[in-house]
């Protein structure tokens, strides 16, 4: 199964396959931006992150280094369930055809005013982090 990426971004430090280990559900506003900077960002930018309920899905790379990628809560994934379902999975990563992802400039204004409002609170508010339960249960 592949894991397919637009970019070759710090994060996978040129791993080829992972498996997955972890799905989570947030809210695009209860993520960091020292997240969002991580997860997002490639060799010549940072990917624009949709705002909404994401999947934050957690990874083990072939050379036991952890990441994460944050993935769109949509139909196309039956609303994570596809991921859920592949916990323990190995996934080959592919980088795609890079292209060039800009958020128009009203996402761009939302992103910078989200960053301020979270660095002046102390706490995350809103989170909806739900682990779930996925792996498969122990023989008896």
């Amino acid at each position: 199964m592949n894991l397919k990426f637009s970019h070759k971004y710090f994060k996978l430090r040129n791993q080829t396959s992972a498996q997955l280990i972890r799905v989570d559900l947030v809210a695009y506003h209860s993520l960091h931006p020292d997240f969002i900077e991580y997860d997002t960002t490639y060799e010549t930018g940072r990917y624009p992150l949709r705002h909404g309920n994401l999947l934050v899905l957690t990874f083990i790379g072939n050379n036991r280094i952890p990441f994460t990628t944050v993935r769109s809560s949509n139909p196309k994934n039956q609303w994570g369930q596809f991921y859920i379902k592949n916990v323990g999975v190995i996934f080959d990563i592919v980088i795609e055809e890079e292209k060039e992802c800009k958020p128009d400039s009203s996402q761009t204004s939302i992103l910078d005013s989200l960053h301020t409002d979270i660095h002046e609170t102390s706490k995350m508010e809103g989170s909806l982090s739900l682990p779930f339960s996925v792996g498969k249960k122990p023989e008896e």
